[in-house]
């Protein structure tokens, strides 16, 4: 494999690595988001149902005992936390759906009037008349249209319960899935890493090789031999080293002929750059002039 197409892996890998990363991140923080959408939408169930408890709870204290701290409660909760317009609000910036909304609408068209019930019996509280008072709050149409508003904030903590729940399993599901993804993109990058490491291993050995063998042909060898089966880089410089060789082995033939005292032979000149056998052939021509000469 070639040194540039080994850098396009080292890039794929990197990003491979970073995309994992990304994956897990946004597995993490969306599983957190719903589970923390998931409590707050519980938490606006249980709010909701305590605001309406609540003013029950102070009307029935201040018509049994006509302490002002009950009416201010139950008038503070009414004019100031207004409570359950705090969970309309909330619901629908959360994006809930219209049937959950409807129940909330059809609970305080139910408390609206008990409400008017709860108004009267402070008026009678005030006048004095706390049987009459007890009467609204105790008696059983107050009972009864108690009993539709508590059935209904039932419903809507049901069904709010119901879609939180599903929301959450589908975000585990969904985050569940990225993490696979992760850790299979993650389990890619480590193969990777490991065909890199090994590839760089393998050149760095065959160029250590290609080293040794420079050195040799350095000290005046030409019995060296190149491995040239691969095709990448090192691969090339091996065949241009043997090519090296060749002329090696080329010019200390013609050298030893002439040492020997044969004149006749040529050496083939490799381009108009090839300095060293033009002057080798030089020097044939003019020992063979100096021969025919004598």
């Amino acid at each position: 494999m070639k040194i540039r197409s080994l850098g396009k892996i080292i890039v794929v890998t990197f990003l491979i690595s970073l995309v994992s990363i990304v994956l897990l991140v946004i597995s993490f923080n969306h599983a957190q988001k719903v589970k923390e959408q998931q409590a707050e939408l519980k938490q606006l169930g249980l709010d909701l149902a305590a605001a309406s408890d609540l003013l029950t709870d102070m009307a029935q204290s201040y018509v049994q005992y006509g302490e002002q701290k009950y009416l201010d409660a139950y008038m503070y909760e009414v004019e100031v936390a207004k409570n359950r317009e705090r969970v309309v609000n909330r619901l629908i910036e959360l994006g809930a759906p219209q049937n959950e909304l409807a129940l909330v609408e059809k609970a305080a068209q139910l408390s609206n009037t008990l409400a008017e019930m709860e108004a009267l019996a402070f008026d009678a509280v005030k006048q004095g008349d706390f049987e009459a008072a007890r009467n609204y709050i105790f008696g059983q149409e107050y009972l009864e249209e108690k009993t539709p508003i508590v059935e209904t904030m039932l419903q809507f903590q049901t069904a709010l319960n119901t879609r939180a729940s599903g929301e959450a399993d589908r975000a585990q599901t969904y985050a569940t899935a990225l993490t696979i993804l992760s850790f299979i993109l993650l389990l890619g990058t480590l193969v990777n890493t490991i065909f890199i490491l090994s590839t760089i291993n393998k050149k760095v050995e065959r160029m250590e090789m290609l080293v040794d063998s420079a050195n040799a042909i350095a000290t005046g060898r030409t019995d060296v031999e190149m491995d040239t089966t691969q095709t990448d880089e090192v691969g090339q410089i091996s065949i241009a080293f043997n090519k090296i060789i060749d002329a090696l082995k080329e010019q200390a033939g013609v050298l030893t002929q002439i040492a020997a005292g044969d004149y006749t032979n040529t050496i083939r000149v490799r381009s108009d750059y090839d300095i060293v056998n033009q002057s080798i052939n030089t020097m044939l021509d003019n020992n063979i002039r100096m021969i025919s000469e004598i």
